[in-house]
């Protein structure tokens, strides 16, 4: 599973287009609560990320970093 941490859900579906990924491959969530349910995963950061204010940033990167862990094998 992907993270795509992006400005938005419309440039995170533009890149996983790009790539060719399937809907279940991948995710794109600003919402703190949808990231702490998840696990195993491995994140993409696009450059629309840098429209998020820094400490939002920080905090959302940090936290898909530690759940993106959990379970990885």
């Amino acid at each position: 599973m992907i993270y795509i941490l992006a400005g938005n859900y419309a440039n995170a579906k533009k890149w996983a287009v790009a790539q060719m990924l399937a809907d279940d491959e991948w995710f794109s969530s600003l919402d703190e609560a949808d990231l702490k349910s998840r696990e195993n995963f491995h994140i993409v950061v696009l450059e629309t990320a840098s429209e998020l204010s820094p400490i939002f940033f920080e905090r959302l990167f940090n936290l898909a970093n530690a759940r993106g862990r959990i379970n990885r094998r």
